[in-house]
């Protein structure tokens, strides 16, 4: 997926890619909160900048995440919307916080698939980093009639959108 200038950003916050992910993908700043730091990885994944997915894993869970198996992950389904259900911080301390939320993404086959994610963050170093979620999702795949309102989010008919 190429952005151009003032398009949308893929994590669904409304702001154009440039005022949203970008500059975390570029390394110009850090997520300033944990669902930042979620909806970039989601963007990152759409976009497949996989290195950052890599990057922005806490130390520990770096070694169990090759890069390969994210990038073919990512370039195997094309991501089509992000919801944040929930977010919020440990009271105990700002050390930790917690996002949950749907990705809906589509296979080469046209199919929709939803997974849900209850996604752990810690912050380390002046930086939010991903540790590890807890993670449902659906094991049937959706298929849309062409006239069935899209599940990407943009309001259009399956068949005047994604299909």
């Amino acid at each position: 997926m190429s952005l151009s200038k003032n398009m949308k950003c893929p994590c669904h916050s409304g702001e154009s890619y440039q005022a949203c992910c970008q500059p975390f993908h570029d390394n110009d700043c850090h997520a300033p909160t944990p669902e930042k730091l979620m909806r970039s990885r989601y963007c990152a994944y759409a976009l497949n900048k996989c290195q950052y997915i890599v990057d922005t894993l806490v130390a520990e869970q770096r070694q169990n995440n090759e890069l390969s198996q994210i990038e073919e992950f990512a370039q195997s389904v094309s991501f089509k919307n992000l919801t944040i259900l929930d977010t919020h911080q440990s009271e105990l301390t700002q050390q930790f916080g917690f996002v949950t939320f749907k990705v809906v993404y589509q296979t080469p086959d046209k199919a929709f698939h939803w997974m849900q994610e209850k996604s752990r963050f810690q912050y380390t170093n002046e930086q939010w980093f991903y540790v590890d979620g807890l993670v449902t999702s659906n094991n049937k795949p959706i298929f849309l009639g062409r006239n069935e309102s899209c599940l990407c989010g943009s309001t259009k008919k399956f068949k005047r959108c994604c299909g």
